[in-house]
């Protein structure tokens, strides 16, 4: 299923070299590629080492329980993806402007590209949102962006106008 994919692709691998040349995607970071696999100490904890396409770093990424880096969904699960968007939002009841901190503060899974999805349209009805408040939701529709772009073989700029444009629509429908 969609809730079990990336991640768990990522981690089902046997041999940890298995992994190596995997396109990767980081809410924090964008879109990578797996370069190698590393231990920083003797006997110590191994460590994926992602190159990131856009900003030219590498970044290390603990192999076992990693939280924040996932596998590209395949064009079948970025389907799922998009039927998600389409369908009809409702905004949630936010009695106070400490409430509303918390739902925009609550954690998403990173590594979850449904879950991802779904905070989107549950933020994306909020009303009055503050500066950093729609910093959260910007982050998050970009790392959406940057996969529709990567799985889709689309541009970015298209990438964003498809994404945009389903958030846009009222209540999700076309």
């Amino acid at each position: 299923t969609l809730a079990n994919n990336a991640l768990n692709k990522l981690s089902t691998f046997t041999d940890p070299s298995e992994r190596i040349g995997l396109e990767v995607i980081s809410v924090d970071h964008g879109l990578g590629q797996i370069k190698s696999i590393e231990s920083l100490q003797d006997g110590g904890e191994d460590y994926f080492i992602v190159e990131f396409s856009d900003t030219k770093t590498k970044n290390f990424f603990p192999v076992k329980n990693n939280v924040n880096l996932r596998m590209i969904s395949s064009k079948e699960e970025f389907e799922i993806i998009l039927n998600i968007l389409k369908k009809d939002r409702k905004m949630e009841e936010i009695s106070s402007k400490k409430d509303k901190l918390i739902y925009f503060n609550r954690s998403v899974s990173k590594n979850c590209i449904k879950e991802i999805t779904n905070r989107i349209c549950e933020l994306a009805v909020v009303k009055d949102v503050t500066v950093n408040e729609q910093k959260i939701l910007d982050k998050l529709i970009k790392t959406l962006v940057i996969e529709a772009s990567s799985v889709l073989e689309i541009s970015l700029k298209e990438s964003n106008e498809l994404i945009t444009t389903y958030l846009k629509e009222e209540n999700g429908k076309g």
